[in-house]
């Protein structure tokens, strides 16, 4: 079993996308099967062949595999998947996380699911989850900077599951270099090394006008916030999240370094 946890809005699709054609690899029938985050379950006595009936038949196949990124955020999902598959691969993309937070607003802005300015959301907005039950339906939306506490999820993940379990990367990755990671996984996945076709890029942000663009005072928000958790991070994973720090010019402004200390 191999299950790619998150992160959203760190390229999932993309990645799903390219390990699915792998010959040894079983794929789910479609991405995020979200078994292991629906509280609509009995978690005490799961049916878990609906989760077995979810992925395409493949007698080669030496694994299953899905991907749904909420797992590596969502409240009991990594004891659930523990509890059912306890060899399992954990496989985790991780992505600068002010820039998760405005790929998220952009999708939920797109969708209908928010009305409120990038500023306010990640902001005042964060409000809106205050005396909320951590499994409220509010936390799947309006987690712009919770779901970027790296540090405090990923030492949950590696309470249930090994080193030798758990592959880590980044958005940079696969994005500059898939090929590259696609066969770091294989060696991880210990499968046979395969090609990739072509390099691609789904579930990209919907091309409309937002109420607001980020500027330099949200990514400070969202950096004194998380500044403590990607210390933590970097030193767990030896990640090179140095451009992390950095206000880029994506958005159509100057380039800036609020801190180099990440």
């Amino acid at each position: 079993m191999v299950i790619c946890c998150g992160v959203q809005k760190s390229g999932t699709t993309t990645f799903f996308e390219y390990l699915r054609k792998h010959p040894q690899i079983a794929p789910s029938k479609y991405k995020e099967l979200h078994f292991f985050d629906n509280e609509d379950i009995n978690w005490a006595n799961p049916n878990y062949d609906i989760y077995r009936n979810s992925f395409e038949e493949n007698r080669v196949s030496k694994y299953a595999f899905e991907a749904t990124p909420i797992y590596y955020y969502w409240p009991d999902s990594i004891e659930r998947i523990k509890k059912f598959a306890p060899d399992a691969r954990i496989i985790l993309i991780f992505r600068d996380p002010f820039e998760r937070a405005w790929s998220q607003y952009c999708m939920n802005y797109y969708r209908g699911d928010e009305n409120l300015d990038f500023r306010a959301a990640i902001s005042v907005g964060r409000d809106r989850l205050k005396g909320l039950d951590i499994k409220h339906h509010d936390y799947r939306i309006y987690s712009y900077v919770e779901r970027g506490y790296y540090a405090d999820k990923l030492k949950i993940i590696q309470k249930y599951f090994a080193h030798n379990q758990i592959l880590i990367a980044s958005f940079e990755e696969l994005k500059n270099n898939p090929q590259k990671l696609i066969d770091r996984v294989c060696d991880f996945l210990e499968i046979e090394k395969f090609k990739i076709q072509n390099k691609i890029a789904l579930n990209a942000r919907a091309n409309i006008i937002y109420p607001s663009m980020p500027e330099y005072s949200d990514f400070e928000i969202v950096y004194n916030e998380l500044n403590e958790q990607m210390h933590e991070f970097q030193k767990m994973t030896k990640l090179d999240i140095s451009s992390w720090m950095t206000y880029s010019g994506n958005y159509g402004y100057t380039q800036q370094n609020l801190h180099k200390n990440w």
